[in-house]
């Protein structure tokens, strides 16, 4: 990451985005005495894969890696205009810690409040929920296949893993939609409410602050050509 110092208006290369991932695993302590980093290096999505861990879904393992995850990341952030590095940076930061830290595409415990049903429960790389959510991303990509076997998909392959995180970004959010607006502003919390929802307490809060403060250290956001 030392040669390209902004990543506005350009793609991740596969490099940039090992080396993201494992900053980030450095700069969180898994256990006292242990990164992140240090129990899981830089596995992609390796969670369900864990002795004890039961996830009824998970990626494909030939998909749990760089390369795809590097193109598939790329195509979401640029359908979906994540195209400047204050953007990057937030919607990074959620999706990490959405995911289980890149852990995860399958939400093992949903709450029970679920419109349809636990069916419905969080996938992808920012875990969409709700009935009406799968189906509006599943008309969005313009899928004529039954809703009940196109939400599997979601935490199954890392295209619809990396499109769905996206278009929730871009178009639902959970009261204005265009997450990108708090984002500009660089205003985490809001962010995190479109994320999360608008609760008294915001699940994570502190964490996303912290991750989103470490991709602005790992990206240099300091030397980011358009920052305001």
């Amino acid at each position: 990451m030392e040669e390209k110092k902004c990543f506005c208006s350009r793609d991740f290369t596969v490099e940039e985005l090992k080396g993201i991932v494992k900053k980030l695993r450095e700069g969180e302590e898994y256990v006292k005495g242990m990164t992140m980093y240090e129990r899981t290096g830089i596995r992609l999505f390796s969670l369900a894969n864990q002795e004890g861990v039961k996830y009824d879904e998970k990626l494909n393992d030939e998909e749990c890696n760089f390369e795809k995850f590097t193109y598939e990341l790329n195509k979401a952030l640029n359908d979906f205009e994540i195209n400047t590095c204050i953007r990057k940076i937030h919607f990074l930061a959620q999706c990490y810690h959405e995911s289980s830290r890149f852990r995860a595409t399958y939400e093992s415990n949903p709450p029970s409040h679920i419109s349809g049903g636990k069916f419905y429960r969080g996938r992808g790389i920012i875990q969409i929920t709700n009935d009406f959510t799968y189906l509006k991303f599943k008309n969005h990509l313009k899928d004529n296949s039954p809703l009940e076997s196109f939400v599997p998909k979601v935490a199954k392959e890392m295209r619809l893993a990396c499109q769905a995180a996206g278009y929730y970004w871009k178009y639902v959010g959970a009261k204005y939609g265009n997450i990108n607006q708090f984002a500009d502003k660089d205003d985490i919390t809001n962010v995190s409410k479109e994320v999360f929802g608008y609760s008294d307490k915001i699940n994570g809060l502190e964490s996303r602050k912290k991750y989103t403060e470490l991709l602005k250290e790992i990206m240099d956001y300091e030397n980011c050509r358009n920052k305001k």
